[in-house]
């Protein structure tokens, strides 16, 4: 066993014995590589129950809103229990400490991983455009949610550009300006379709991955699905706010805009999570940088 394995193994029956003290034996683990922490699946067997786990460590402490935080593993457990309890689609919380989380396994499809047929994928989006409305419609929960507004989200992309030394992301940043807001609601953070399973029918089967969720306008939540569709699924982006427009009763006011500036602020996400060692490529080439800038042209940013 490999020094990497054997500290690993130290974590996850540490993990499982804070969730389930004296309860849990751990019958198979599994590595899960996707996303930029540390996750691994885990089956489980629980007062004779066999349960399938997966268990989250964090592994930087930057989100949209701030560089340097430490209650995501916090937030996570706070945001999945205040959603469980209004009805969403989300894993059900075993146990959480400073750095990890430990929930239900998901068992769904990711709509952009398939060969969905046209009808399958509207239906992905009407279910997504659904869930959304309802969480935004939920009361805001108590605890370590920010309530982060676009000039905050502006301050914090330009230290970010500042750092990074890219004179091209200075630029964009600075073109930004605060947006007008509607009263806050509770939103996700980061609904782009990495982090939706859907079941056999299409449905959403769970909405996971809350470290980035706040209290914020409801408009960060679809321009930032919109963002991340616009590059996998254009087609789909459109189709998104329709639904959600019909969903909520509320039609998405300057989209575009919004838009620009969730495209801007990846972009800063993107290279502080570089200058911390992740290996993403977003916004490293000149297709990306130009689409930017060209959002934010659009926008009259």
């Amino acid at each position: 066993m490999s020094s990497d394995t054997s500290d690993a193994r130290g974590f996850i029956d540490a993990c499982l014995s804070a969730a389930f003290p004296g309860r849990a034996r751990l019958i198979d683990v599994s590595p899960i590589p996707l996303g930029l922490n540390d996750l691994w699946r885990l089956l489980v067997e629980v007062d004779g129950e066999p349960l399938d786990l997966v268990l989250r460590r964090y592994r930087h402490s930057i989100t949209w809103h701030t560089d340097d935080d430490h209650q995501k593993a916090e937030r996570e457990a706070l945001a999945v229990e205040h959603a469980r309890a209004q009805g969403l689609p989300v894993p059900r919380l075993y146990g959480h400490g400073p750095s990890w989380t430990l929930v239900e396994a998901v068992h769904g499809h990711r709509l952009l991983d398939g060969d969905w047929s046209a009808e399958q994928r509207a239906d992905a989006v009407r279910s997504l455009a659904d869930v959304l409305a309802t969480l935004h419609a939920m009361p805001t929960p108590d605890g370590a949610f920010p309530h982060a507004t676009t000039a905050v989200a502006i301050a914090t992309a330009r230290d970010r550009a500042t750092a990074s030394g890219d004179a091209r992301l200075v630029a964009a940043v600075a073109r930004l300006r605060p947006l007008d807001e509607a009263p806050p609601v509770f939103v996700h953070g980061d609904p782009n379709f990495s982090n939706v399973l859907f079941d056999d029918e299409m449905r959403v089967a769970g909405l996971i991955d809350w470290e980035d969720a706040a209290i914020a306008d409801r408009r960060f939540d679809i321009a930032t699905a919109c963002w991340f569709l616009r590059r996998r699924a254009p087609e789909l982006a459109d189709a998104l706010v329709l639904a959600y427009g019909a969903a909520s009763g509320q039609p998405v006011a300057d989209l575009k805009r919004w838009i620009a500036f969730a495209t801007v602020r990846a972009w800063a996400v993107s290279a502080a999570l570089r200058a911390a060692g992740a290996p993403l490529k977003l916004f490293t080439t000149e297709k990306d940088q130009s689409e930017a800038e060209r959002r934010l042209g659009e926008a009259g940013f």
